[in-house]
């Protein structure tokens, strides 16, 4: 019995050999290209009008809470004359 076993194995290995030495084969026509421009077919596109558009401009300022409690790990903060909070990020 270990003798079919080991005939199985070896065919079915032969086999798919077989079948990916084909499908590797017929893949042999795809070459990198050397620059990016040559990927693209000239005159597919053509733009017309640049514009943005900022659809939302909604900005929600809030005040953080303080942290109470002695594991702030030391970390400090402060506020510019511009109103913007610098630092932390402490463990």
């Amino acid at each position: 019995m270990g003798g079919a076993l080991l005939v199985a194995l070896v065919s079915g290995f032969l086999v798919a050999l077989l079948v990916t030495r084909s499908i590797k084969r017929k893949l042999n026509t795809v070459r990198a290209k050397p620059t990016a421009s040559e990927y693209i077919d000239r005159d597919s596109m053509r733009v017309t009008d640049s514009s943005e558009y900022f659809l939302y401009s909604h900005v929600d300022r809030r005040v953080r809470p303080k942290e109470t409690g002695s594991g702030s790990g030391g970390s400090s903060t402060h506020t510019s004359s511009s109103g913007e909070t610098h630092g932390g990020g402490g463990f």
